[in-house]
């Protein structure tokens, strides 16, 4: 075998050289797949540091919660604001403002130490430092020792879409002035990020104490980062619930001198919250009662109208008394109490009918005024619930003010529909509410996706120790409630970037499939080649077969050869396949960006790409030399030593014929489908459709060539023609090489979509 491979050396250097194109293309393929995922895994590792779980709520909880858990974590509060440069006015949007303290740096083994000397505040410097991301450097074109302002939202009690929630920018935006005082490269901590996406942040980070301070949040975080690689989030779930409190969880449990009060800091109940707290009272044995408290901008009646007062709806009246000292029996749907001051005003009686008018806010926060009709079914006494504040939530702005007048309203006040009895009021009994419906009456009104009740009060029973029971039903509380339901959930943003970096698009798949015709290229270059050796050694086939060897000994002789040579090929195409690999990434980095949204790609090859590549490829070419090896020695001795090889191609063509009108068919159906289906599925069956009319046309092709060879060359042209139908197979195996590189060049710039646009828009 060394003799005959030295011997017909240079046929054997096009075999070894069209394996290498094979095992190059198909293991390029494979490795532009794991250059991808192996890039976009070591950005998303990058950017988290050691963080391997995160808690991001919207509500603030104590900051202590960090001291309690057993792992390592660090504190923090995460807001999206802006920032602009005090100088130039340059200014960035959907900037990360990030409070920390140095246990955040310390989750980060590089860039850790800069992020933590860049926030400490040198003696006598006027302003908090500031460090951040080059990215935000350039965009806000800062250097060092400049002045930043950065913008960010306060999260206000109420709810911004709900009646109190206020929406104007100058009640719920802080402006804090910082100094840079240094720049973090876009790795590590600058490029530090919970969601999982690659592109560039805008990260700025400040002390945790000074963005406290700022917010009015002292003490108190929004986030906790941990670094628990081997711990599942039950295990956190579990080791924080333990330490939380009812404040934590948003909630205000207080004990008062005859009930217990539950309301939330954001001023509404859930529903899921005010199950459980009613399954623990009933545990603890207290009655419960259902408050809902709303503001009507006006009560109106007999000609006469009260502005600006509240309304409470219950489902139970105990607690409101007639004015002849009889206790108030229960409401119905459409039946309104007035106490005997709002009453008097409205000059009503029993059986009046008397309109309220309120706020209600739209889907897009915008206010509008509604109305609804009820029938006075009595007047309650100036006692009991009648005059009790605490029915109305401590409203920022409402509740703290001497005089109505004062108010800071979220709302339109028509300060010119206050009169000096109203002031009066207010000076007695303040925001206690004026007027009662029933519960079914104020949930159909004024409930809303935040929450169903503004307050549950509890009583115990006659006799026993109010103090006992609130410590009971304060404990069942916090056993009963999880911290999920407020939002305090922590998640596993490691594992969550891990399998985003994977990527929707199996990019290994996508290049072989870019790849495929190039591969099959190879294939036919292979036979081609492997054709034209067995040509040249035709007589000496012949000749071993007449001296008696056998035919398997002959076959295997040759594909041995064959298999060697492959071989080296393939070893050879595993260092073209990294050149591959690499100047498709180039091509990533640049013209194709859009297809993996980041820049960030290197090349990162795996042994078991590579294995599967080289065995993969070295498969396809032992069995493409197989199935050449044997179709040759198909032929007669007699033709094989007279070196006589084209009786081999005297076949019949039907199969052919049958092929090329499968192939059209096939070709015509895609099409159409290409034609009705969306653009991602119309470019496969783009590719599946022009594949079926190129292998239909070659095979016409080949059918011609077989025919030509029977007519005389009258001309050079015919002369050519006829040439190349005395090898038929050659001559389609050298037109099919050339047919799929101007398949594939022509496929690509096909689907490649360029826009032109003369007029740039309006960024609309």
């Amino acid at each position: 075998m060394r003799r005959s491979l030295i011997h017909f050396w240079r046929v054997h250097i096009g075999l070894v050289l069209g394996t290498t194109v094979a095992t190059t293309a198909l293991t390029g393929a494979l490795l532009v797949g794991d250059s991808v995922r192996g890039s976009l895994r070591d950005l998303a590792l990058e950017r988290l540091g050691r963080i391997d779980h995160a808690l991001v709520s919207e509500r603030f909880f104590r900051a202590s919660l960090s001291a309690d858990l057993p792992w390592q974590n660090a504190p923090a509060i995460l807001f999206s604001g802006s920032a602009r440069n005090a100088r130039t006015q340059a200014r960035a949007s959907r900037v990360q403002i990030q409070g920390i303290d140095a246990r955040f740096g310390d989750l980060f083994p590089t860039g850790g130490s800069t992020l933590r000397t860049g926030l400490e505040r040198e003696e006598g410097q006027a302003f908090p430092s500031l460090v951040v991301s080059a990215s935000l450097q350039r965009e806000l074109g800062i250097s060092i020792g400049d002045a930043v302002l950065l913008s960010l939202e306060r999260r206000a009690q109420a709810h911004r879409e709900s009646l109190f929630g206020r929406r104007d920018t100058d009640d719920i935006v802080t402006t804090l002035r910082v100094m840079l005082k240094a720049v973090l490269p876009d790795s590590g901590p600058g490029r530090f990020g919970l969601r999982p996406h690659q592109h560039l942040p805008f990260n700025a980070y400040v002390d945790l104490a000074t963005l406290q301070r700022a917010l009015g949040q002292t003490d108190q975080i929004n986030a906790l980062l941990v670094a628990a690689p081997d711990a599942p989030v039950t295990d956190l779930q579990a080791a924080l619930k333990p330490h939380l409190n009812l404040a934590d969880l948003g909630l205000d449990l207080e004990l008062h001198e005859d009930f217990i009060s539950l309301e939330s800091t954001r001023f509404v109940l859930e529903s899921q919250t005010i199950e459980i707290a009613v399954q623990s009272a009933t545990q603890a044995q207290l009655a419960t009662m259902r408050l809902l408290t709303y503001l009507a901008n006006e009560i109106a009646g007999n000609g006469h109208a009260v502005p600006y007062s509240t309304v409470t709806a219950l489902d139970d009246p105990a607690g409101l008394f007639f004015i002849d000292g009889s206790p108030a029996p229960e409401l119905a749907d459409g039946e309104i109490y007035l106490d005997a001051w709002t009453a008097h005003e409205l000059q009503a009686a029993a059986g009046d009918s008397l309109t309220l008018s309120y706020y209600v806010v739209g889907p897009r926060e915008e206010l509008s005024t509604t109305e609804a009709r009820f029938a006075l079914k009595g007047i309650v006494a100036m006692r009991g619930l009648a005059i009790d504040r605490a029915l109305t939530p401590e409203y920022p702005g409402l509740q703290g003010e001497v005089d109505i007048s004062a108010w800071d309203a979220p709302f339109p006040v028509d300060m010119g529909a206050i009169r000096p009895v109203d002031e009066a009021y207010w000076d007695d009994f303040g925001a206690a509410p004026k007027a009662f419906v029933s519960a079914a009456t104020g949930q159909r009104l004024w409930r809303s996706r935040f929450g169903e009740l503004t307050a549950l009060r509890f009583y115990a029973p006659a006799g026993t120790n109010l103090s006992a029971n609130y410590q009971k039903l304060s404990a069942e509380l916090r056993r009963r409630l999880r911290p999920e339901q407020a939002g305090l959930a922590f998640r596993p943003v490691r594992q969550t970037a891990l399998d985003a970096s994977a990527g929707a698009t199996d990019f290994s798949g996508l290049f072989f499939g870019f790849s495929l015709f190039l591969i099959v290229a190879a294939a036919l270059l292979v036979v081609l080649l492997c054709k034209f050796g067995l040509e040249q050694r035709a007589r000496e086939a012949g000749l071993l077969l007449a001296t008696g060897y056998p035919l398997a000994a002959v076959r295997r002789r040759f594909v041995g050869e064959g298999v060697a040579l492959a071989s080296i090929g393939a070893l050879l195409g595993l260092g073209g396949a990294q050149l591959y690999a690499y100047l498709l990434l180039v091509g990533l980095r640049t013209w194709w960006l859009d297809a993996v949204g980041t820049p960030f790609l290197h090349l990162h090859s795996t042994y078991l790409s590579l294995g599967v590549g080289y065995f993969a490829s070295l498969l396809l070419v032992s069995l493409t030399l197989w199935r050449t090896v044997h179709r040759f020695h198909q032929l007669p001795v007699r033709a094989l030593l007279a070196g006589d090889i084209a009786s081999g191609e005297e076949r019949t063509h039907t199969r052919a014929r049958l092929f090329a009108g499968v192939g059209l068919v096939l070709a015509l159906v895609l099409s159409g489908l290409a034609n009705s289906a969306e653009a991602t599925t119309a470019a496969a069956l783009f590719f599946g459709s022009g594949t079926c009319a190129l292998l239909a046309l070659l095979a016409l092709f080949s059918t011609w060539l077989r025919t030509a060879k029977r007519r005389m060359p009258t001309s050079s042209l015919g002369m050519g023609i006829g040439n190349s139908a005395r090898s038929p197979s050659r001559s389609a195996l050298c037109t099919g090489l050339i047919a799929c590189a101007t398949f594939v060049i022509v496929a690509v710039g096909a689907n490649r979509r360029v826009e032109w646009r003369d007029d740039p828009g309006t960024g609309g």
